[in-house]
């Protein structure tokens, strides 16, 4: 991975690591070792078999198929696809349908942003660690009761977060507003401190 797609991609890594931050220090002293470890053998196994089954074979194949102008589109599609599979869960028994659309769309973002980085350097063990790391800031932030209904200010900055470092990265892959790339970055670095700083606050103040 090049040292400009670690800068565009700093401010979601920056928010992942935040929320361990302090989900870590309300978490760990209440919960056992074996509980925590549990927490991360989980997040690991799926984050390595979700991107290899949807970045690595179903991005993959699908970019291999489409002509060169429109390889781009894998991303969108294989996005869509990790969405549609997340409401699936609205079958188990403790799944509501808000729940699961939570988790659908959540996916979603997630996932423009995971192919939009696999697409770039075609590295699969950067999304698959990213994937990872996500999904344990997430298991460890218990969000065994959320509904459409109670998606708080911290998912609303993820979002917006996720969804502003994959425009910055499809800006740069296909080469779009060339001829305003400055002005893009400092507007980019502008929003992604206030949405980190938001990110601060909310565990500061709530």
């Amino acid at each position: 991975m090049s040292k400009k797609h670690i800068l565009n991609c700093l401010p979601y890594y920056l928010s992942v690591i935040i929320i361990l931050v302090f989900f870590g220090i309300s978490y760990i002293p209440s919960h056992s070792t074996s509980d925590i470890l549990l927490l991360l053998a989980e997040a690991i196994v799926t984050g390595v078999l979700e991107e290899l089954i949807f970045r690595g074979l179903i991005q993959g194949k699908i970019e291999k198929k489409l002509s060169e102008r429109k390889k781009i589109y894998s991303i969108f599609i294989a996005a869509f696809i990790f969405g549609v599979v997340h409401m699936s869960n609205m079958f188990q028994m403790d799944y509501t349908f808000g729940k699961a659309f939570f988790q659908s769309f959540n996916a979603l973002m997630i996932g423009l942003l995971y192919g939009s980085i696999y697409f770039k350097d075609k590295k699969l063990i950067h999304v698959m660690i990213l994937h990872s790391v996500y999904d344990f800031a997430a298991f460890m932030s218990d969000p065994s009761n959320i509904t459409v209904l109670q998606i708080d200010i911290l998912d609303i900055l993820l979002y917006v977060i996720a969804l502003l470092v994959f425009l910055k990265v499809f800006f740069d892959i296909t080469g779009y507003i060339k001829n305003k790339t400055k002005t893009i970055n400092i507007v980019y670095w502008i929003l992604s401190s206030i949405l980190l700083i938001g990110i601060i606050l909310y565990f500061i103040i709530l």
